[in-house]
């Protein structure tokens, strides 16, 4: 309603809500109404699955969603609670579906980014540290020297394409390896060197950030953290 050509804040604001849940996935609101705690991990399971590059990597995200402990939708994110092996409550933070134009990227990560823009699971815990997963600034290389800021004096630069920040390190795409599940490689590059290496030829970028954050909610003793003990 306006008055004297003003717009009523109650309006406005009702309409703003009123689109704000429009945009919000029906998938999302479904799983709010879920009361049956098992029910709401398996669902949730299902849901991310695009995660999952092979079996062993459906098992470490089945293992992690059966700890999660609530579902709740803040913003225009979709947040997990889960219980980490140091009993503290880690949130896996789940970005809204991507509206952006992503065909530079390879098809099986756009995928990934039209179910969630992006994935992040913040610092919990005392051996915690934040992991991203997600179309993320570029990385640059020049020589030696690793930035996260383009050059625009060198003639050198290469620009990386990082599809998962651990905070000060990164994983990278590199789309000139395939893998058997025929989807791109990604290589481990550390702030403190230039060299990439690839961690795994087994799965893609999904199972790297399962397993980023399976350090934190299941522990690093598990068998199929090995790889990555050296590196984190």
């Amino acid at each position: 309603m306006a008055l004297f050509g003003k717009t009523d804040p109650k309006s406005k604001k009702g309409k703003q809500n009123k689109e704000k849940n429009e945009s919000i996935p029906v998938v999302w609101k479904n799983f709010i109404d879920i009361t049956d705690i098992q029910n709401l991990r398996d669902q949730l399971i299902a849901h991310l699955s695009i995660l999952a590059d092979t079996p062993e990597c459906k098992k470490i995200l089945t293992d992690i969603i059966n700890r999660a402990s609530k579902v709740e939708i803040v913003g225009n994110r979709l947040v997990i609670s889960i219980l980490t092996v140091s009993n503290e409550i880690g949130k896996l933070v789940c970005s809204a579906p991507s509206r952006r134009d992503n065909s530079k990227f390879p098809s099986s990560y756009q995928e990934i980014l039209k179910i969630h823009d992006g994935f992040s699971f913040p610092d919990s815990g005392p051996a915690a540290f934040d992991t991203k997963l997600g179309p993320y600034a570029p990385i640059f290389l020049n020589g030696k020297d690793v930035f996260t800021m383009y050059d625009p004096d060198s003639s050198e630069e290469d620009e990386l394409v990082a599809v998962i920040d651990t905070h000060q390190d990164w994983f990278i795409l590199d789309e000139q390896t395939k893998l058997s599940i025929d989807k791109p490689a990604v290589r481990f590059l550390s702030h403190g060197s230039s060299k990439s290496e690839i961690i795994s030829k087994d799965y893609s970028i999904g199972g790297h950030f399962l397993r980023l954050i399976a350090i934190t909610i299941l522990g690093r003793d598990k068998s199929y953290l090995k790889l990555f003990q050296r590196f984190f």
